[in-house]
């Protein structure tokens, strides 16, 4: 007897201690449940009762997917990031890495263990449960009436409760812990008055609603004129972008003008010297002439000197002739001394008039000579002024051209970051910024967003005047894409500057236009000392201890291209001392050194390694140095831009 009374007092406190755990544990769900009653139900709630509820489901053993699943089902994203940023706080799920898969339509469910969607939002369940019948899904859902869901919410003023319906979880291989389904409400009267409480205060928000969409369609308006005040804008930025195009074509022409006319210059040139050259000739000419006549002067002079000693000498002949012959036949000697006279006059007519003869014939033919070589002055100094003329004009158009070009140089050092606004967010950093030309094709940005800033290194198509126009165009998307919509994820930006670059240039595959730009996107948080990377063809170098890290970069540009997916963001943790640098391909491309090789990016390399322990104003003068004495006395293959960051 007394062995059995002894044997029904422990049964009676066995039992009385299961039913005291039973209510601890029913209490704590309930809690664990409604902890958030006294707060909104907003997305962020929703996100922590999901992943909360799935921890009092067990799933069969014959799931042997990776990710444990959470699929939502929802006309807009909101509750999609609230449960990535919830999924990234806990990491696992059932011993699994969670995945939050989204969708917009009952058809595309698939692959998941759980799928959650609201009844407000109008989705037909019947249908959401043909998509995963038969399989171990769990469907919460939030609004629809009694027993028409597995999990079911509904929210009165920010108040919670569900109801469980353990028959269809069952029939999916589902199975909930006892205790949770004992927490939520216990008959469909229950449920109906909430409902209709709900169906109230949905009636209440929707007018709140109607309300909303009023003030939206004000919105709306507002909007549609700014963006009407938007499209104005870009009409007249197209028209700005037309009229430079235009300068750059008359440039260029005027660039053809100047070639043709430099060629026509030196044509001139040559044939001056040909002309010279032939007058030089005929004055060697002219001058033997010359040195002829004086000859021939001295020849007649002495000729003449001759004829006045002859005449002396028959003078004197004639002085003793008439001396001795006075007395004899007078007439006879007076006959022969007119006979030698008039044969000495006929000989000094013949002397002079053959001396005359000879003198003029030199004269006609210095005179034409002269007349000749006065023409030819005459031509020289015409092509003379006609060559200077030209040469005037080509200075007048060439500086006009430089004047623009040195103003489009002020342009776009406008638009590019200030130095010293840089120097207000990074202490310990560097920018080598060398233009092959007065512009450059090359450019640098910065902007911060609260505790993050982007700094990026652009490398456009081409330099001089046409690289600077795709500067321009990257520096005003980047400002519209960064400052305006505060988009900081390197990926994201690289996306929209692509599509914004390929709509801009009207890029099509039939085009062979395929302009654009490589470029490196760094995304530094301050709070976390972490960076964010992405690139189009150009890399990331990370310095750490020593030791460089090249950071690939993805193989596409910024412009049309046959393979067109989305950038990827590549994530960095940092330490003190980290150095990281960003570049284009003009420093590496560069030729020079002892046989006018490039410089490439092993040496490169090699140089930062060697120095990243300096402070970055050294680093810079060192790059710097090291680049100027590999090219030497040849000339820039390329603009040149190079970033270093040290942490």
């Amino acid at each position: 007897m007394i062995f059995s009374v002894t044997c029904v007092g422990k049964k009676i406190k066995h039992y009385t201690m299961r039913k005291l755990l039973l209510i601890l544990v029913t209490i704590a769900i309930s809690l664990g449940l409604k902890a958030q009653d006294n707060t909104h139900f907003d997305n962020k709630s929703r996100a922590i009762y999901i992943l909360d509820i799935a921890k009092y489901i067990e799933w069969p053993e014959t799931n042997d997917a990776d990710f444990f699943r959470v699929g939502v089902l929802e006309h807009d994203s909101a509750l999609y990031h609230s449960m990535l940023d919830e999924a990234v706080k806990r990491k696992e799920l059932h011993n699994k890495k969670i995945a939050i898969r989204y969708f917009e339509h009952e058809d595309s469910i698939k692959n998941v263990d759980i799928i959650f969607f609201k009844k407000q939002d109008g989705f037909d369940i019947s249908k959401v449960f043909e998509m995963i019948g038969g399989k171990p899904v769990l469907m919460i859902t939030e609004g629809y009436p009694y027993h028409m869901s597995m999990i079911n919410f509904i929210v009165i003023n920010g108040r919670k409760n569900y109801e469980v319906n353990k028959n269809k979880m069952t029939a999916a291989g589902l199975k909930p812990v006892e205790l949770f389904v004992l927490s939520g409400v216990k008959s469909e009267a229950d449920w109906s008055k909430l409902y209709e409480e709900s169906v109230i205060k949905l009636a209440q928000e929707q007018r709140i609603v109607t309300s909303q969409r009023k003030q939206i369609k004000e919105q709306q308006a507002e909007i549609d004129k700014q963006l009407e005040t938007i499209r104005v804008q870009k009409k007249e930025i197209r028209k700005q972008l037309a009229h430079l195009e235009q300068l750059n074509k008359d440039i260029e022409a005027k660039q053809k003008v100047i070639e043709q006319s430099q060629r026509k210059l030196r044509l001139q040139k040559e044939m001056m010297k040909e002309q010279a050259a032939k007058l030089d000739s005929q004055q060697v000419a002219l001058n033997l002439q010359r040195a002829e006549m004086q000859k021939q002067k001295a020849v007649l002079e002495k000729q003449q000197a001759d004829i006045e000693v002859g005449e002396q000498r028959i003078l004197d002949q004639k002085k003793k002739i008439n001396q001795q012959l006075a007395k004899i036949e007078q007439q006879q000697l007076i006959l022969y001394l007119s006979i030698i006279f008039i044969l000495l006059l006929v000989g000094l007519g013949y002397f002079i008039y053959r001396s005359y003869k000879i003198k003029k014939q030199a004269n006609i033919a210095l005179e034409q000579k002269n007349i000749l070589i006065e023409k030819q002055n005459v031509e020289i100094t015409e092509q003379r002024d006609h060559a200077r003329d030209q040469r005037d004009r080509i200075a007048a158009q060439k500086k006009e051209i430089m004047d623009s070009i040195v103003y489009a140089r002020r342009i776009q050092k406008a638009i590019l970051p200030n130095i010293e606004m840089i120097q207000e967010s990074l202490e310990h950093f560097f920018i080598l910024f060398k233009p092959r030309d007065i512009v450059s094709g090359d450019f640098y940005w910065e902007s911060r967003v609260d505790d993050e800033i982007i700094i990026i290194a652009a490398d456009c198509t081409g330099h001089g005047v046409p690289g600077a126009f795709m500067s321009m165009l990257g520096v005003t998307f980047l400002n519209e894409i960064v400052n305006s919509k505060k988009i900081t994820q390197p990926g994201k930006i690289l996306d929209l500057l692509r599509d914004k670059v390929i709509h801009s240039l009207n890029q099509q595959y039939d085009n062979p236009l395929r302009d654009g730009m490589d470029i490196s996107v760094i995304t530094y948080n301050f709070a976390t000392k972490q960076v964010s990377f992405a690139g189009a063809n150009n890399p990331l170098f990370l310095i750490h201890e020593g030791e460089l890290t090249e950071i690939k970069a993805d193989k596409m540009p910024i412009a049309l291209y046959d393979k067109m997916v989305s950038f990827s963001n590549k994530n960095v943790e940092l330490q003190e001392g980290d150095c990281l640098y960003i570049f284009s391909d003009g420093f590496v491309d560069q030729f020079g050194g002892p046989k006018d090789k490039k410089f490439m990016k092993k040496r490169f390399k090699q140089i930062l390694i060697d120095n990243y322990k300096l402070p970055m104003e050294e680093q810079k003068e060192l790059l710097d140095k090291a680049y100027e004495e590999w090219k030497g006395e040849g000339e820039q293959v390329d603009d040149v831009l190079v970033i270093g960051l040290k942490v």
